[in-house]
Order: C-alpha cells, then sequence, then structure tokens
C-alpha cells in the first residue's frame, strides 16, 4: 500500500515540478520517492499497528514528501501545500487530545516566534535586498508549528539547522551547490514526528 501511495505522491510531485520548471524527476526518483515513502509507512504501522495516529503519520509524510521534492528541485513550496498543512495542523489542535487547551502557551509561542522570523525576513529583504528565508518556509514554520507546539517545533528546528549545517559544509561545500531550507525543515519535523510516537 505504501509503495502504492508513494508511486502516486511522486506523481503528484511531478506535476508541482513540471508546473514550475517544465521538467520531471525521472523513473529512478518516483521508484526512490515510492521506497521511502513506503519505509517511512511500514516503520509507523510498526510502531503503531492500524491506529489514527498511523492515519496521521500517512497524511503528514505524502504532504511532506511533495514539500520535499518540490523545493529540492524548484526552490519552491507550493502555497497548496502549505494550505493544505495548515488544515492538517489546525485539526490536529482543535480535534485531537484536547490539543489546544493543553499546549495554549506552546501554540502562543510559536506564533510569536514565526512573527519575529517573518519580521527580520522582511527588513532584511527590504534593506540589503537579502532572501534569508524563503516565504514558503515561513508558511511551512508556521502550519507545522502550530501542530506541533513550542517544545517539538524548537527541536525539530534543531535538528533542520544541524543536518543543513552538515550537508551545506561538509558534503555540498566542494561541489558548489545550494539545498533550500525547506527540506531540512521536513526532515526535522519528520524525524521529530516519528521520535514521538515511539
Amino acid at each position: 500500500m505504501g509503495f502504492v501511495i508513494g508511486y502516486l505522491t511522486s506523481l503528484i510531485i511531478n506535476f508541482f515540478v513540471h508546473k514550475e520548471q517544465e521538467s520531471k524527476y525521472s523513473l529512478k526518483y518516483k521508484i526512490l520517492i515510492s521506497v521511502i515513502i513506503e519505509v517511512l509507512f511500514l516503520l509507523s504501522y510498526m510502531i503503531n499497528g492500524l491506529t489514527i495516529k498511523y492515519l496521521y503519520t500517512i497524511i503528514l509524510v505524502v504532504l511532506l514528501s511533495i514539500v520535499f521534492f518540490v523545493d529540492l528541485k524548484c526552490f519552491v513550496i507550493p502555497d497548496s501545500m502549505n494550505l493544505l498543512l495548515f488544515i492538517f495542523s489546525l485539526y490536529l489542535v482543535l480535534f485531537t487530545d484536547n490539543y489546544l487547551w493543553s499546549h495554549i502557551i506552546e501554540i502562543i509561542g510559536v506564533l510569536i516566534f514565526n512573527l519575529l522570523i517573518l519580521i527580520i525576513t522582511v527588513f532584511f529583504y527590504k534593506i540589503k535586498n537579502i532572501e534569508i528565508i524563503g516565504f514558503g518556509d515561513i508558511k511551512l514554520l508556521f502550519s507545522l508549528g502550530l501542530a506541533f507546539g513550542l517544545t517539538y517545533f524548537s527541536y525539530s528546528l534543531l535538528i533542520s539547522s544541524i543536518t543543513a549545517l552538515f550537508v551545506e559544509l561538509i558534503i555540498l561545500k566542494k561541489q558548489r551547490k545550494i539545498i533550500p531550507y525547506g527540506p531540512y525543515l521536513v526532515i526535522g519535523f519528520l524525524a521529530i514526528w516519528l521520535i514521538n510516537i515511539f
């Protein structure tokens, strides 16, 4: 099942990539995407069984896989994916485990953090004409921060930043390649999600 969903996800990714660049991922990347999604599904199934958390994991993995691979190839996070992630996060906040009432301070912290990032980004863009983080990344941070709360949001940012530093400074330094920050955010949030469901 995971491989089929993974392959369908790769077709959606190709739709967005083709829309942005008029290019597509090759068949080997479609298979790689499908295998990655299958592994994440199996891991979640082994931990949760057929539960509602497993369903949440499927939704999150599919949406974040689309964000990861489209941003990696096109340097853009589709607004439609950010909107779907926001709706998913809002659902988690409002309708699961009394999350809203037990973590309201964490949600306020995430909102303040995202507002600060937005202000700093706009300031640097207007004054220095430097884009330190894309607006798609800010929307992604807001959507996922809403669902994760300040504590897990902070951990996922830490994992994202460490991963970005490692890849950029050690692996990509000699190749002079640039990877957008969105894929690193996806890695951080998925890592925290999977660690949290153990």
